[in-house]
């Protein structure tokens, strides 16, 4: 997935991914917190989407399977 155009939309989409709360993944992207600005932000789909595909990213390139579980977890004793 491509990096957004809005670089604030950017930086919050990878707060969200790193586990960061809304408020502070929006202040952090250096929005000013007004009550529900980053709830709408979130749920804008581009945002969303680029979040999920950080988030699963990440995890893959720790060695995960992307749905949190170790690689070997699959593998029994």
């Amino acid at each position: 997935m491509p990096v957004l155009e809005n670089p604030r939309h950017e930086a919050f989409a990878q707060a969200r991914a790193r586990g960061a709360l809304l408020n502070d993944a929006y202040e952090s992207a250096g929005f000013v917190l007004l009550k529900g600005h980053p709830n709408r932000l979130a749920y804008r789909a581009e945002v969303a989407e680029r979040s999920d595909f950080s988030k699963k990213f990440s995890t893959l390139a720790q060695g995960g399977l992307g749905d949190g579980l170790r690689p070997d977890a699959h593998k029994r004793p």
